[in-house]
């Protein structure tokens, strides 16, 4: 599902073998007085270029036509929600292993990350720079990935660092990917699922908290952190909790 103020846009579809997402309809809904209401349908199935794509999608605010983003295994492509037309907005020089489960840009739709489970890359229109994220960072097994608007960061959470189990928080600047900084680095040695990344913030009280849930499996525990990142050397745990 992908909204702002003036539009939603829900896909439905279905999960296939090994997690594959594959979309069957497309619903558009525009702000008319005090509501959302149905403007168009799409039939999915039926475009042939539209296979494989995200079910993470961005109406597209730097075009005037009716178009929302998706990204594939080798390119960023942008569909018509009128008439169903697709066309290629960026070409990956390298294609990613399987279809990618998120796309995360930033308010500007220049700077972006494509990743699967097992691989992603971050992509900057205007400096025309493209990087293995899982290499250049040695993280795997990519569960969650956000971006905070407010220092135009993003944060990618990981199963896997250099081959080692556990929960790994990398964060770096939309427009400096090189200088990364590990939020949290834990070696724990279990699989982590169920995983929710969000950030709490109130400007009155003067604090921005990093929360995120997750999942241990095999020994089933449920998993809460809170993290105060409202500076950017700042980043005290403030609250954990863990139960079955």
């Amino acid at each position: 599902m992908c909204n702002n103020e003036q539009a939603l846009a829900v896909i439905s579809g279905k999960v296939l073998i090994k997690n594959e997402q594959q979309p069957n309809q497309l619903d558009v809904f525009m702000m008319e007085g005090k509501g959302f209401k149905h403007k168009t349908k799409l039939d999915l199935g039926r475009i042939e270029k539209f296979q494989s794509v995200t079910m993470d999608f961005y109406f597209n605010t730097d075009d005037d036509s009716p178009t929302l983003i998706f990204a594939k295994q080798d390119s960023i492509i942008t569909l018509n929600f009128e008439n169903g037309e697709v066309e290629t907005m960026y070409q990956f020089k390298d294609r990613l292993h399987i279809q990618p489960q998120f796309l995360t840009m930033n308010e500007e739709q220049d700077v972006m990350i494509i990743a699967s489970e097992k691989d992603g890359i971050y992509i900057n229109l205007k400096q025309k720079v493209e990087i293995d994220i899982d290499a250049e960072y040695g993280i795997e097994s990519l569960k969650k990935i956000i971006y905070d608007a407010d220092d135009q960061s993003f944060f990618v959470l990981a199963n896997h660092y250099k081959s080692t189990l556990g929960i790994y928080l990398v964060k770096f600047y939309e427009n400096d990917p090189f200088h990364n900084q590990f939020v949290i680095r834990w070696n724990t040695f279990l699989d982590i699922g169920n995983i929710s990344v969000f950030i709490m913030r109130n400007e009155q009280l003067r604090y921005k908290e990093l929360v995120i849930g997750y999942c241990s499996i095999f020994v089933n525990t449920h998993n809460i952190i809170v993290m105060d990142i409202s500076e950017i050397k700042n980043n005290n745990m403030v609250f954990r909790h863990e139960s079955y």
